[in-house]
């Protein structure tokens, strides 16, 4: 209360009587001082005469500051902002005809064109049959609170988040402009509305439980929902106020979308769509909290050579389409992923090792039926590790497990299975080691070569020596390329050996000429090595610096190699013919034999196994080596057998008509330090120098 209230207070209770019975004059002057005070008019309007009074604050709020004019109605109607003025007249006319009352916030415009704020609360006084006496009002101006009020609603039509307010009864009381347009309803239709009526949907939702729990708990909700019927996600901050809510929501869809786009990249493969290797991981995490799941890792055989013959697109068609056959043969339970490369995993949750193998039985057979793409038809094959849960209660060792199962099913040939088992992991311990200390082998120089020379069965000279690699095991002794070749391939470090190989060679071969001319000299080159694009030139560069005469240097193949990639295959050998590099063929007969492959390939040599020569005294055994001795001759190659070792095998050979042969009978490999024996005496068991 103001001072000058109070001074009206006081001076009001000097006025009245004695035994404290109010005076009605006085009270009505009380009542007036203390409206003056609080700067609030009055007014009446008689309903039957059309009378108006008023008192000069209500002039002056109306009007004027003078304070001093006389206002009837219509005066009053006028002074009232055009948009104002017909609601404020609809709500005195309901007054009048009903006897209600009410309370309005309107808009004056004062003659100089300033803009005010009014408060009206307006009561009827009733006669006993309810008809209308006397209509009082009261104004305030509120153009301050109205002021800041419009500047607060001004900030919030300002931001882009949603407003909205609602009271005690759930009903709008507010809402800003961002939330009409999300809405797309005006404010009018909205306001005075109970949300839970005007949408039901909202009931049972996310919504409605952090609404609901702001307002009984007292404490803020931060929360993203998903509304459905606008097919929208929000992100709203729900605060309670004076028994209500107010609610600031924003319109997320798009980030959640955006950020679901992210998280599936994340986990799945995008040339595939299948979950990765991230998501094969964590998915087998989880079905390893529940049950005990068999891993299937396949490896698609040489699939190197699709991708370097036909082109990476041509590839990645058939990776593409290999997952969809894999995926429609799969049970429900089980799970494909794309692990990298061309390497798949199936978890298959609650199936025994039998039913394992029969699934893998079915996926190596579909992988096998050949893709048609681009008018070329590709044949694909896939080694399959099975490994069963056992107990293993992480992904990783489960993996580690499938992959060390994979590596035996690889030693046993193209499209082959294998299951784990405790075997495996100490042969996969061993072959890490064995790669670990393969590394360290080349820096501290550990590889040397070993020859063993090659003679021809009609005279006994030497017509040239094999270079045959050898690791000098600091714990483990000598060691022949058969104990850790395959740890060479693993641990990528087959073409580093192949050019030291190489190197190694040429510098035999120039040091041999000062003595005894050594013949051809022959190494092995593996697959890998004779498709790069490098061999060629480091060749061509070797033949330089050391002046390589032709036929000084061999090279040996397998016939794997020769069917891998024909095209490459057979234009890489061309190029070695032309540099004067002979080309033999290694073990032929224990491979992938292909006639069509020899029919288009240069061939200078081709060796017979020592598996046939052990069996030359069997009839089938020297049928089937005097075949290939026949064969060799009509491709114009010569015949070179290994592994003699009884001299009836060199008498029978030369029967058979082989051309040369190199076992342990004629001479053991040797490093270029020992001399090697430049012939052998047919007549006796042993080599003559």
């Amino acid at each position: 209360m103001s001072d000058e209230a109070r001074r009206a207070e006081r001076g009001a209770a000097a006025r009245r009587p004695p035994g404290g019975e109010r005076d009605p004059v006085a009270l009505d002057e009380q009542r007036r001082l203390a409206l003056a005070a609080a700067r609030m008019g009055t007014w009446q309007y008689d309903p039957a005469s059309g009378a108006f009074s008023h008192d000069g604050i209500c002039a002056e709020l109306l009007v004027a500051p003078d304070g001093q004019r006389d206002l009837d109605l219509d005066d009053a109607f006028a002074a009232l902002h055009p948009d104002d003025e017909p609601g404020v007249r609809r709500a005195l006319e309901r007054t009048v005809a009903e006897g209600v009352d009410y309370e309005l916030t309107y808009r004056v415009v004062r003659p100089d064109g300033q803009v005010r704020w009014l408060l009206e609360r307006v009561q009827p006084t009733l006669l006993a049959d309810g008809e209308v006496a006397r209509v009082d009002g009261v104004l305030m101006d509120v153009t301050e609170r109205e002021d800041h009020a419009r500047r607060v609603v001004d900030t919030l039509d300002s931001v882009t988040d949603g407003y909205l307010a609602f009271d005690a009864e759930w009903r709008i009381t507010h809402i800003n402009r961002s939330a009409e347009e999300q809405f797309g309803r005006s404010r009018e239709e909205l306001l005075g509305e109970v949300a839970w009526e005007l949408y039901p949907e909202l009931v049972g939702t996310d919504f409605e439980r952090h609404y609901r729990e702001a307002v009984e708990t007292g404490r803020p909700q931060v929360f993203t929902a998903y509304y459905e019927p606008w097919r929208r996600w929000y992100e709203e901050r729900a605060f309670p106020h004076d028994g209500g809510l107010v609610v600031f929501f924003l319109d997320v869809t798009e980030r959640v979308e955006r950020e679901a786009e992210l998280a599936y990249a994340a986990s799945h493969d995008e040339l595939t769509g299948l979950p990765n290797r991230r998501e094969c991981e964590q998915r087998l995490t989880a079905m390893l909290d529940d049950g005990e799941p068999v891993v299937l890792l396949l490896d698609l055989d040489d699939f190197k050579l699709v991708n370097d013959s036909l082109g990476h697109a041509v590839g990645d068609e058939v990776l593409v389409g290999l997952a969809e056959r894999l995926h429609g043969r799969l049970p429900d339970a089980a799970v494909l992923c794309r692990f990298g490369g061309d390497e798949f995993i199936v978890i298959a949750d609650g199936a025994t090792v039998s039913e394992a193998l029969e699934l893998s039985a079915r996926l190596r057979a579909v992988l096998r039926e050949p893709f048609s793409l681009g008018g070329r038809t590709v044949g694909v094959s896939a080694c399959v590790g099975v490994a069963p849960s056992d107990g293993a209660r992480d992904a990783g060792t489960l993996i580690r497990n499938a992959d060390a199962a994979l590596f035996a099913a690889k030693r046993l040939g193209r499209g082959q299975a294998a299951v784990y088992d405790a075997g495996l992991h100490e042969r996969a311990l061993e072959r890490l080691d064995l790669e670990q200390g393969l590394r360290e082998a080349l820096e501290r120089g550990e590889l040397e070569l070993h020859y063993q020379p090659i003679f021809g069965l009609v005279d006994g000279r030497r017509r040239g020596a094999e270079a045959l690699l050898r690791w000098r095991h600091p714990q483990r002794g000598l060691l022949a390329a058969g104990h850790f070749i395959d740890a060479a391939e693993g641990a990528g470090l087959t073409a580093r050996i192949g050019a030291q190989v190489l190197e190694w060679a040429c510098e035999t071969i120039v040091a041999s000429r000062s003595s005894a001319p050594l013949g051809t000299l022959w190494i092995n080159v593996a697959p890998e090595e004779l498709v790069s694009s490098e061999i060629v030139g480091a060749v061509a560069a070797a033949r330089r610096r050391y002046r390589l005469r032709s036929g000084e240097l061999g090279i040996e193949l397998t016939e794997r190699t020769l069917i891998r990639d024909p095209v490459t295959v057979r234009a890489q050998l061309e190029r070695l013919h032309g540099l004067g590099v002979c080309v033999a063929i290694d073990d032929f007969g224990t491979g992938y034999s292909s006639m069509s492959a020899l029919q288009h390939h240069r061939l200078d040599v081709i060796k017979i196994d020592r598996a046939f020569v052990s069996q030359l005294g069997e009839p089938k055994g020297r049928a089937i080596v005097g075949a290939v001795i026949e064969l060799a001759h009509a491709l114009g190659a010569s015949a070179s057998a290994e592994g003699v070792e009884e001299i009836e095998q060199w008498e029978t050979l030369r029967a058979l008509g082989c051309d040369t042969a190199a076992g342990y009978l004629l001479a053991r490999p040797a490093p270029l330090e020992a001399e090697m024996p430049a012939r052998v005496d047919l007549a006796s068991t042993g080599p003559r120098r």
